[in-house]
């Protein structure tokens, strides 16, 4: 567990004992290919730092097709967000493939967030930056909607 935790892109400014803290507060979780890691509208509890595999990340918007956000891989973290700003999941997380993921609950969170700050600040931009480039999917994805209804009037 320690080995895969080093290499999760966001947790690798953490000290030995840093990590030995959170692989005893970790869960190693396997998802076949199609099974959801997360829901959209689920409550969030927890993240997900992606050990091995790939995922699609797709929001769905009241009378539009589902929007794909992104596919991530290993050393990518996801359900950052909801957990940080406590809001339910913003997104569906689903595997592409076989996909082994490290888990971490909000307790295991929040003492990173207490003892290593520069870790939840490097969480923290992330989700900012993906918030812009949703913001950008979903205006295109309306854009579209709007311009094949004008085509078929």
């Amino acid at each position: 567990m320690l080995e895969a935790l080093a290499k999760i892109d966001v947790l690798r400014s953490l000290p030995p004992s840093g990590l030995e803290r959170l692989a005893q507060m970790a869960r190693l979780r396997t998802f076949a290919a199609g099974e959801a890691l997360m829901r959209q509208g689920e409550a969030s509890e927890s993240v997900h730092f992606i050990a091995r595999g790939r995922v699609r990340v797709e929001r769905e918007l009241p009378g539009y097709e589902p929007i794909m956000l992104a596919d991530l891989g290993a050393g990518d973290t996801v359900g950052e967000r909801g957990v940080l700003y406590c809001e339910p999941r913003s997104a569906t997380v689903t595997a592409l493939e076989e996909t082994e993921t490290i888990e971490l609950d909000t307790r295991a969170l929040a003492m990173i967030g207490l003892h290593y700050p520069d870790v939840a600040q490097t969480l923290v931009a992330i989700v900012g930056l993906r918030q812009r480039a949703t913001a950008i999917r979903e205006r295109q994805a309306r854009s579209r909607t709007t311009q094949r209804a004008a085509r078929t009037r």
